[in-house]
This record gives C-alpha cells, sequence and structure tokens, in this order.
C-alpha cells in the first residue's frame, strides 16, 4: 500500500493533471491510488504482469511530476488557497475591531447621556475607540493589498 503522503500528492497531481496523462496511464493511476488496488490486483485484472503495472504507474507519477514543474498550477493553487486564508482571517479581524468600536461608541454615548460622538465623552474612551477604529483601517488597508494580489494572480 502507498504511503498517505504519496498517496496525497499522486491524488492532487492527478486531479489537476490526469487528462494529460494516456488512457492507459490514468486507468492504472485510478486503480492504485483511488482504488487503493495493490500491484499484483492490477496486474491480475489487466492480465500484465505486475512489474508493467509498477512501470506504467512510475512513468505516469514522473509525467505528473513534470507537469507541475512546468506548469505549477498546484503551487499556485497552494499560494491562492493560503492568501484566502488569510484574507478572511483579516476579514474577520475587521469583523471584530469594528464591533468593537461600536460597542465603545455605545458605552460613551450611555455614559454622557445618549450623545456617541467620542469627544463629549471621557477622553480615555475616546482614546480607545480610536484605537480600535485606526486597528480596523490598519487591518482593512492589508486586507485590500492582500485582494490587489489576489486578482493578478
Amino acid at each position: 500500500m502507498p504511503q498517505l503522503d504519496k498517496v496525497f500528492k499522486v491524488a492532487r497531481l492527478f486531479d489537476t493533471y490526469g487528462q494529460l496523462l494516456t488512457e492507459r496511464q490514468r486507468s492504472l493511476v485510478e486503480l492504485h491510488y483511488l482504488h487503493d488496488l495493490s500491484l499484483g490486483e492490477i496486474a491480475e485484472s489487466e492480465g500484465i504482469t505486475r512489474q508493467a503495472v509498477h512501470d506504467h504507474i512510475t512513468r505516469a507519477e514522473e509525467a505528473l511530476e513534470g507537469y507541475e514543474t512546468k506548469l505549477r498550477l498546484l503551487e499556485q493553487d497552494t499560494a491562492v488557497g493560503n492568501s484566502l486564508r488569510r484574507a478572511s482571517m483579516l476579514v474577520r479581524a475587521v469583523e471584530e475591531d469594528l464591533t468593537r468600536a461600536i460597542g465603545l461608541l455605545d458605552e460613551a454615548g450611555s455614559a454622557d447621556g445618549g450623545s456617541v460622538c467620542p469627544e463629549a465623552s471621557d477622553s480615555g474612551d475616546a482614546a480607545d475607540i480610536v484605537s480600535v477604529l485606526k486597528s480596523a483601517a490598519t487591518t482593512t488597508e492589508k486586507l485590500s493589498a492582500l485582494i490587489e494580489k489576489l486578482s493578478t494572480t
């Protein structure tokens, strides 16, 4: 049975580049990696030697690796996925900062009889509000830069 890391890697390569393999290579890779058949089981069902199965699968793996070396689609996909996860984290951070700022504004408004103007409340509250809003602005700038980077990928 192939090692799990290798299975995962070949499966990702196969999903991306499988259509570029010959029909025979595609079929044998599917049987071995996706259906978890041994080389001997495949050889018996296909009426070929175990060595022939091994050779076809090895050539298919080399071809898949070669396509990735030249095209880098998985590498780019991984980079985009990482960027999207980072963007999602930044969006959540902005939402948290803005929620916190709103809460501080509400508290400041309650303390001074209903005004939500930071200047009308305690200077500490105003400083807290300004700090949270600056943090939200910084996070938003980072998010904008990341989105710009993603749009050019």
